[in-house]
C-alpha cells in the first residue's frame, strides 16, 4: 500500500505571512479506492496571529463572505421548498 498525505491550509491571504485559519491533513492511497484515513484538523488562534502583525487580505475576506452567502442562499431555498 502506498501512503500519501494531503495537507490543506486555509489562510486569509496569499502572502507568506497571511493569517492561518486552519490546517487539515489526511493520509490516502491514490492507487486504491480505500477512503482517506487518519484525518487531522487544527484551528489556529487568529487573535494571536494578528497581535504579531500577520497579514489579513480584505479581498480574501470579501470573497469568503460572498461564498458563504451564496451557499446559505442555495441551501436555505431548499429548506423552504421542503416546508
Amino acid at each position: 500500500m502506498a501512503t500519501h498525505a494531503m495537507i490543506d491550509i486555509e489562510t486569509l491571504g496569499t502572502k507568506p505571512n497571511a493569517v492561518i485559519l486552519s490546517v487539515g491533513a489526511t493520509k490516502f492511497d491514490p492507487f486504491t479506492s480505500i477512503k482517506p484515513f487518519d484525518d487531522k484538523h487544527w484551528k489556529i488562534d487568529v487573535d494571536a496571529q494578528t497581535e504579531i502583525n500577520r497579514d489579513v487580505n480584505e479581498d480574501t475576506l470579501t470573497c469568503g463572505q460572498s461564498k458563504i452567502l451564496k451557499y446559505r442562499k442555495k441551501h436555505l431555498a431548499k429548506l423552504d421548498e421542503l416546508m
